[in-house]
């Protein structure tokens, strides 16, 4: 008849004897940090309530005002203002902007698919244009800069704005 030997052998042990090690470690570890946060005697946090000082307030109210005034009188009071009434008379648009303040696109440039696919992400925003079928495509945050394009699509004159 034959003996089977044992399972046990020198690797389970000091697999075991391992195990414990880190766990006496943990513990260790743990008592440590327990300890050394105990002995602190000093709050390092202020939770008392800032002052607050209504002079100081008004000083930053009145800095913020002075400034919005300065830009409003450099920007918006000195420029030329032109208004257009409607027929009914009651509604108004207002151009705070003279002309040519945003500058259009004249005669832009396109990239080959190969090289926008590159450069630009598969969900980026664009508009798309179709006419006499030619197409082209402008990237929604480019347009986002200057607001305006010039251009020809399919022979035909066009103005693009955003």
């Amino acid at each position: 008849m034959m003996t089977r030997k044992s399972n046990f052998s020198y690797l389970t042990l000091l697999r075991t004897s391992l195990v414990n090690l880190l766990l006496v470690c943990s513990v260790g570890l743990v008592l440590l940090l327990a300890i050394s946060c105990a002995n602190k005697t000093s709050d390092t946090f202020d939770h008392s309530k800032p002052e607050i000082d209504a002079g100081s307030l008004n000083e930053q109210n009145e800095t913020y005002k002075a400034r919005y005034d300065e830009f409003a009188k450099s920007y918006l009071i000195n420029r030329e203002v032109s208004t257009v009434e409607t027929s009914s008379g009651d509604l108004q648009i207002v151009n705070f902007l003279p002309t040519d303040a945003i500058r259009g696109i004249k005669e832009p440039t396109f990239l080959t698919g190969v090289a926008a696919h590159q450069q630009y992400q598969e969900d980026e925003p664009i508009l798309g244009l179709t006419l006499n079928g030619q197409h082209k495509a402008y990237s929604i945050p480019f347009l986002s800069n200057r607001e305006i394009v010039n251009d020809q699509l399919g022979g035909v004159p066009i103005v693009l704005t955003w």
